[in-house]
């Protein structure tokens, strides 16, 4: 197996050009630029942006918009959207904090589909989505709840990171956060974040 260079991008943070120049020459590749793609997720030294996040809220949107909501019943609807629709953004809900208008537009177009509400016809909702993403034992009708779904799944980082001492990723946080002890998540320095 061989690195293909063509493929490889340099990023570099806090270089001069000419320092990133000589790098990109000792390593025979590209000097790239954030934002990036890395295996799906968008990555940027800072805050995502609404333009980085904006591909994943489309890709939902027009997967949505393939299936005929009027040719189906209100069971195999929310089927759907239970096993299939809802689970679309799981994986980078896993990794990064969608923002809000995200979540709402995503929750927007669950529940037009729910609803069979289209772009030529308006339907009127039922109930709200808050009630209907609610778990059957409060009656709901069991649907995700992307927003609370997001939380908990970024809160699975805290389990991951005390089961796992040797990870390379764990080491990583902890040098980048000065941590003396395995705890990053009370940094020793003064006047620095406690995450």
């Amino acid at each position: 197996m061989k690195i293909n260079y063509n493929k490889s991008d340099l990023l570099t943070l806090g270089l001069e050009e000419a320092e990133n120049n000589n790098y990109a020459r000792l390593f025979c590749c590209n000097i790239g630029s954030f934002p990036i793609k890395y295996l799906g997720v968008p990555l940027h030294f800072a805050k995502l942006k609404r333009e980085d996040i904006q591909p994943v809220v489309d890709n939902f949107i027009k997967r949505v918009a393939g299936w005929k909501g009027k040719l189906l019943s209100s069971a195999r609807k929310l089927t759907l959207l239970r096993s299939y629709l809802a689970s679309i953004p799981i994986y980078l809900l896993s990794v990064i904090k969608f923002p809000k208008w995200a979540i709402d537009s995503i929750n927007s177009q669950m529940s037009n589909f729910l609803w069979n509400d289209s772009e030529g016809k308006h339907k009127y909702h039922l109930t709200n989505w808050p009630s209907v993403a609610q778990k059957k034992e409060f009656g709901g009708w069991g649907i995700p709840d992307l927003n609370n779904l997001n939380l908990c799944l970024l809160a699975s980082w805290i389990n991951r990171c005390h089961l796992s001492d040797n990870k390379i990723w764990r080491k990583i946080v902890d040098f980048k956060y000065n941590c003396r002890d395995p705890n990053i998540f009370c940094c020793p320095e003064i006047n620095a974040s406690p995450f």
